[in-house]
């Protein structure tokens, strides 16, 4: 017997998918003018310097050492120039990760269409993974 429901569900999928590809190639574009910024640049250098390890490994009592820095809110979540400024360039919305977590935000944001991502979420979505392996 066909399953329309999950035949529905894997189509809604794809699209999804597909969606957030077509919106991952535009961004990378546009994002350029915010990453290459002198700004950008000082705080997040800036930042990684008072917090040199991973914040979300620091929060499991591992001490790994931070490769990236991360928006919690998607700075391209603004509604318009001066709001994704405002979220680029706020401390308080940064994370220091490591690669393993960093990866882990953005899979969280993307499988939940979010635009947002702390360490609440990145934990979140790694102990929900590592079920998922055994099961």
């Amino acid at each position: 017997m066909i399953d329309i429901n999950r035949i529905r569900s894997n189509i809604d999928d794809f699209y999804r998918k597909k969606r957030i590809e077509k919106q991952v190639q535009h961004n990378s574009k546009y994002c350029a003018k915010y990453y290459d910024s002198t700004q950008w640049k000082n705080l997040r250098d800036s930042y990684r310097m008072q917090h040199p390890l991973c914040e979300c490994c620091l929060s499991n009592g591992l001490a790994i050492p931070a490769t990236d820095t991360h928006h919690k809110k998607r700075f391209m979540s603004g509604l318009n120039e001066e709001a994704k400024w405002k979220l680029l360039l706020n401390p308080n919305n940064l994370l220091s990760l490591c690669k393993e977590c960093h990866t882990t935000a953005h899979r969280y944001m993307n499988k939940y269409n979010t635009d947002i991502a702390g360490i609440e979420e990145i934990n979140y979505y790694k102990d929900n993974m590592e079920e998922n392996l055994f099961k």
